[in-house]
This record gives structure tokens, C-alpha cells and sequence, in this order.
């Protein structure tokens, strides 16, 4: 038992380390005070946006 309990820590710890050490901003120079937290019950639509710009064929 006590292994899995270590395993289940480490699966937190992890994520939560590498997250700590990035120098997080928003996008678009958008302030923390404009970011809307909060929370309602319902559907989540998730809209994919492209990260990269593809290259054309001529390029």
C-alpha cells in the first residue's frame, strides 16, 4: 500500500514542479485582473486554435 501512495504523490509532484518553474503571461497583454474565474455548470465546448502558422507551398 504505502508504494502506491508514494506513486500517486509523485504523479502531483511532477506536473506541478515543471509548472512552477515557467515564466507564465497572458496572451494579447491581457491583466490577471481582466481574467474571468468563474465557474458555472454546463457543456464544455473546447474550439481548437491553430498554434503554428502553416508554411504555403510556395514558401
Amino acid at each position: 500500500m504505502s508504494g502506491h501512495s508514494i506513486w500517486g504523490n509523485m504523479i502531483e509532484l511532477a506536473p506541478s514542479q515543471l509548472l512552477c518553474h515557467f515564466d507564465w503571461k497572458l496572451a494579447n497583454g491581457i491583466k490577471p485582473e481582466e481574467v474571468d474565474m468563474t465557474e458555472t455548470f454546463g457543456d464544455l465546448y473546447l474550439i481548437a486554435r491553430p498554434r503554428f502558422r502553416l508554411l504555403n507551398e510556395s514558401e
